[in-house]
């Protein structure tokens, strides 16, 4: 009669595969995770681009509207929440655009807050040369609405033929 042989086949088979599968599982969650990260980025990017053409249309229908000056300050800048002289619309003031009133951003939900604020450059000889965008994007806690990232994006524009055009 024959001993039972003592060396085993499938412990080690098993061991083997478990450790491909683990592998090949790790792989795919590294996949998965910079995907989303790049995905992010993406859309924080786009939030803030829409920010600044959103405060450079406002400051275009305000320059039209002034024969091509500006009318608003720059220590006054506009804002979503400002007419065309930087003042704040009635009832929607924006104490240091720490604000939960949909009218103080251009966006405002759960997870982002997003603003501008709009400045103008001049020429040395003191005329209107373009408009500064400062777009902001907050990232914010969805509970307590807190800030916990901040991105900002600033754009320039030259008045080109009575048209701003970025620079």
């Amino acid at each position: 009669m024959k001993n039972p042989s003592h060396s085993g086949f499938a412990l080690p088979s098993v061991i083997i595969a478990s450790v491909v599968m683990f592998i090949v599982l790790l792989a795919g969650l590294s996949s998965i995770v910079s995907t989303s990260t790049a995905l992010n980025r993406l859309y924080l990017e786009q939030l803030t681009t829409e920010a600044e053409q959103s405060g450079a249309s406002m400051a275009a229908s305000c320059l039209d509207a002034n024969f091509g000056a500006p009318q608003w300050p720059n220590s006054r800048p506009l804002r979503p929440n400002t007419d065309c002289r930087g003042v704040d619309l009635p009832g929607v003031a924006c104490p240091n655009t720490i604000s939960d009133n949909q009218l103080c951003y251009i966006n405002l939900s759960n997870s982002y807050k997003t603003r501008f604020a709009v400045t103008y450059d001049t020429n040395s000889d003191g005329s209107f040369k373009g408009i500064i965008t400062n777009a902001i994007v907050e990232k914010v806690r969805k509970k307590t609405g807190v800030s916990i990232e901040r991105f900002q994006q600033k754009g320039k524009y030259n008045k080109v033929n009575d048209a701003l055009r970025p620079y």
